[in-house]
C-alpha cells in the first residue's frame, strides 16, 4: 500500500525498528489483510444470495471459498460479478489451470481438518 510506505518511511526513516514497533507494523498489515479478506467474503456471499450470519454445509461453503479464491487469483473483483459471472469464471480456471485441482484438494484438506476441531 503507498499510504503504508509514505508512513513507514515518515516514521521510521532508515531507523531500526523495535520489536514494539515491528509487532505494531505487523499488527496493522495483518487488520488490513483481514478487512481486506472479510470485504470478498461478503461480496460473495452476496453473489450468491447467502445470508452471512447463517451457517453453511459442506457443499455451500466449498461454492463460497472455491468462487472467493477463484476471483481473488484471477484477478476480478467479485462484487462487479453476477452469479452466472462467477459459475462461468470457475469453470473456465478449473479446465485452463491444472494447478486448480491441487488448489481444491488443499482447501478441502483443510477443511477437514478444522471441522475435525
Amino acid at each position: 500500500a503507498p499510504g503504508l510506505q509514505a508512513l513507514m518511511e515518515d516514521r521510521f526513516g532508515m531507523e531500526d525498528f523495535t520489536l514494539d514497533e515491528l509487532v505494531l507494523l505487523v499488527a496493522t498489515i495483518e487488520a488490513m489483510i483481514r478487512s481486506e479478506s472479510v470485504g470478498r467474503l461478503q461480496a460473495t456471499y452476496k453473489v450468491f444470495d447467502r445470508d452471512p450470519q447463517v451457517s453453511l454445509n459442506m457443499e455451500e461453503t466449498e461454492e463460497v471459498i472455491y468462487s472467493c479464491l477463484t476471483a481473488y487469483l484471477s484477478g476480478y473483483n467479485i462484487s462487479t460479478l453476477s452469479r452466472e459471472q462467477v459459475e462461468a469464471m470457475r469453470a473456465s480456471v478449473e479446465k485452463e489451470n491444472p494447478v486448480w485441482k491441487n488448489t481444491k484438494s488443499l482447501i478441502h484438506e483443510t477443511q477437514d481438518q478444522i471441522a475435525s476441531e
